[in-house]
């Protein structure tokens, strides 16, 4: 996590039990204790958060705006974890090619795709698919985090820091995610579901936007 925080990935927030409680006291609690651990780790405190399983109902959505954080959600997935309905990993590969083809020929300003690298045929097959194969590059997609994605590169952390190459760099008005696909110059979209971004993201969890979020989450969607 230290690795790739440092390399410029985002590091975001997904509660430490995978789990969002009832209860707003022991919610906060699961928060603070994942926090708390990344902080440890890599010297940040995130503020992008995305629920477990995606499920982020309005209270829950509420609290999260009163700590102030900003609450993301994916708008493509592949169902890269779901490899018991495609009846054999080869085929999920397939499968999940397939979703973010018919996704990629929508043409949007941005992508943001759900992916999980405690998969081996996501790891191997599909994200390698994505970078070198798709085409999306070629048409002027770059990858970045999530929060570059939505113009708010320096928002990812509580400290505001940015790390990486460019960390040095102000934000320009392109917009992308490492776990999203975003063109040069493009607006970002506001997502659409209703737990989408705030209410105006060793586990790696990548997003396409375009570019891909690589988030340290305690999940397992």
């Amino acid at each position: 996590m230290k690795l790739a925080h440092d390399h410029g990935m985002q590091i975001a927030s997904h509660t430490f039990g995978h789990k969002i409680s009832d209860v707003p006291e022991e919610f906060r609690q699961s928060l603070t204790d994942q926090e708390d651990f990344i902080e440890r780790v890599t010297g940040d405190r995130p503020r992008y958060f995305r629920a477990p399983k995606g499920i982020c109902e309005e209270e829950c959505q509420a609290l999260l705006n009163s700590w102030n954080y900003r609450l993301i959600q994916w708008e493509v997935d592949p169902r890269d974890w779901d490899y018991e309905t495609s009846g054999s990993r080869e085929q999920r590969v397939v499968d999940s090619i397939k979703i973010i083809q018919e996704a990629f020929e929508e043409e949007r300003d941005n992508y943001l795709i759900l992916l999980h690298d405690t998969q081996n045929h996501t790891v191997d097959h599909i994200a390698p698919w994505i970078i070198e194969e798709s085409g999306m590059k070629e048409k002027g997609y770059r990858f970045v985090t999530v929060a570059e994605c939505l113009g708010d590169k320096q928002g990812m952390y509580v400290s505001g820091k940015t790390y990486g190459d460019d960390a040095k760099t102000p934000s320009t008005n392109s917009t992308t995610t490492k776990d999203g696909v975003v063109k040069d110059g493009a607006v970002p979209q506001n997502l659409s579901k209703s737990d989408a971004l705030s209410l105006r993201q060793m586990m790696y969890l990548p997003y396409l936007c375009f570019g891909f979020l690589i988030s340290f989450l305690f999940y397992m969607i």
